[in-house]
């Protein structure tokens, strides 16, 4: 094998990863659109996920409140 034949094995090797690598490319883009259009879909539902949460916070301030005032008024209440 001479050296011509050899240089022509690695070009064409060569051609076959830049193949490839324009075949990963697009699958990397499409991926990524992907991604992005899922990521924005997440969006409204993490929000939600803090209303609830602060929602649940307000509702175990206020039992804990409403708790309080009738341990003080049968404390200070009429007997």
């Amino acid at each position: 094998m001479d050296i011509d034949q050899k240089l022509d094995k690695l070009d064409s090797h060569l051609e076959r990863i830049d193949i490839t690598l324009a075949k990963q490319s697009v699958v990397l883009e499409d991926h990524v659109k992907r991604t992005t259009l899922l990521e924005a879909r997440v969006i409204p539902i993490e929000d939600h996920v803090k209303f609830l949460r602060n929602l649940g916070k307000f509702i175990v301030y206020l039992s804990s409140i409403s708790g309080l005032l009738m341990v003080i008024i049968k404390l200070f209440g009429k007997h």
